[in-house]
């Protein structure tokens, strides 16, 4: 039975994203290679892509990873929940392997971290699904026009999977 709203499997998520990386050389170019991929999904395809990625994988990681990466000097710009999210963008674009690293031991981090430029590209990630729908419309429609409610009505439960070692 599908849980409330639509998701996608895990592991297919995984792989849509590991096959864009494959052809991409940054954040934007990721980003832009990503929406391209979805464009021929339909609707409720793209609506369960941004689900997984919002709700299952997890783009807002209120925890200890946040606390470490705030305690670096260069890096105060995190206390923002736009690039907070952009950030949980960019760690997605590094790919399946890192970003269930960093999940599972936050300082993993550390090792690998973004420029600016990275973190505002992080957010094109995050709306890789809007920017497909919004493609395949002409501009005129976004997902919550297409399919409606796609988003879980307790979309805010969701976001502590990952604190709890549940999900993808």
């Amino acid at each position: 039975m599908m849980r409330d709203g639509e998701f996608l499997p895990v592991e297919e998520f995984w792989s849509v994203v590991e096959a864009c990386r494959c052809r991409s050389i940054d954040t934007a170019s990721f980003a832009e290679g990503l929406a391209f991929a979805l464009i021929t999904w339909d609707y409720h395809q793209l609506a369960a892509f941004h689900n997984t990625m919002w709700y299952d994988v997890g783009v807002y990681h209120a925890t200890e990873l946040r606390g470490i990466l705030l305690e670096q000097e260069d890096y105060d710009w995190l206390s923002s929940q736009n690039a907070w999210e952009s950030y949980g963008g960019w760690l997605i674009g590094q790919g399946r392997k890192f970003h269930e690293k960093v999940m599972h031991k936050p300082q993993v981090a550390l090792t690998r971290l973004p420029s600016d430029v990275e973190i505002d590209a992080g957010e094109r990630v995050i709306f890789a699904a809007e920017e497909a729908c919004l493609r395949k419309t002409e501009r005129k429609y976004g997902l919550d026009d297409m399919v409606e409610d796609f988003v879980p009505k307790n979309a805010l439960s969701y976001l502590g999977w990952r604190r709890a070692g549940r999900g993808g």
